[in-house]
């Protein structure tokens, strides 16, 4: 489900300028003001700006205008995520329904709430439905399901977003068209076959055993978890002994990694019992096409 967080700068502005002025207000309340009511001393005192005479430009608290709405369900998904992927934020902007437009009132508002948003390379649609949610029932909506592409991305602000997906945006009907009610996206991630984490574990246990650099085979930022056991693997002796491919939720200590990445990698993140020379357990994140180590763990018990 997307999120939308952000910020009106402009409206933070605009209410300190206001607080200014009921602050000079209160001063001329208080007493010796001048011809005009103002207390020149007071506002002097406080250490205020001079705001006689001018006026508090109100309009900064308004909300961007929306666009045209699309003349079709099918018109406004394409548009809006055409417009996603080609960075152009003014166009889908202008698709989003009324409810979205709350969370997001300006335009500036909606290109800061992209930092937490996945990154479209592409989308296909494949079929427009009636949508199961309240939203979707109470508004007459449609739900626009379809494949996309991403850029793939592992951070610890948003986790993991895959390569892939199946994506479904209800589109609303509003303004005699069509909007987008983005809040209601719903992302399934595609994941690389697990056939692949195996090969990738082998390599970086194959290189910690000859003391080799590891880092290109690791979580950019580093491993999460315990730290040295690619250490004592270097100055271990004895055959590697792999274990199973378990998922991260049966771990019993899955914090470090839940902790820097987000609850959902108990869902992909996998991890294999390294039985021998050293035993850890070492835990493997899909990452675009293949798969990435991402931590170390004490061995679950």
């Amino acid at each position: 489900m997307a999120t939308l967080q952000c910020q009106n700068s402009r409206a933070k502005h605009a209410l300190i300028v206001l607080s200014l002025v009921l602050l000079v207000a209160t001063a001329a309340a208080c007493g010796g003001g001048n011809e005009s009511g103002r207390n020149d001393e007071a506002v002097e005192a406080l250490g205020l700006p001079d705001l006689s005479g001018q006026r508090v430009d109100v309009s900064a608290l308004a909300p961007d205008p929306a666009g045209e709405a699309a003349p079709s369900p099918e018109a406004a998904i394409e548009q809006f995520l055409r417009a996603e992927i080609d960075g152009d934020f003014a166009t889908s902007f202008g698709l989003l329904a009324a409810e979205e437009r709350l969370d997001v009132p300006t335009l500036a508002d909606w290109i800061d709430a992209h930092v937490d948003f996945p990154q479209y390379t592409g989308f296909e649609l494949t079929e427009m439905s009636d949508g199961e949610s309240d939203r979707a029932e109470e508004t007459g909506g449609r739900v626009a399901t379809g494949t996309a592409t991403l850029v793939p991305t592992l951070d610890e602000f948003n986790g993991l977003f895959p390569a892939s997906g199946e994506l479904r945006v209800l589109v609303v009907p509003e303004d005699e068209g069509w909007r987008v009610a983005y809040n209601e996206t719903i992302l399934d991630p595609d994941y690389p076959s697990t056939d692949g984490a195996e090969a990738v574990a082998r390599r970086w246990l194959e290189a910690a055993s000859a003391c080799e650099d590891t880092s290109d085979l690791e979580y950019e930022f580093g491993l999460l978890g315990v730290t040295g056991f690619g250490d004592k693997l270097c100055a271990a002796e004895g055959d590697l002994s792999l274990g199973k491919l378990t998922s991260l939720g049966d771990h019993p200590i899955p914090t470090p990694v839940v902790a820097s990445v987000s609850a959902q990698s108990l869902d992909w993140a996998k991890y294999y019992r390294i039985e021998s020379p050293v035993e850890f357990d070492l835990v493997l994140a899909p990452l675009g096409d293949n798969w990435i180590v991402l931590a170390a763990l004490l061995p679950a018990q």
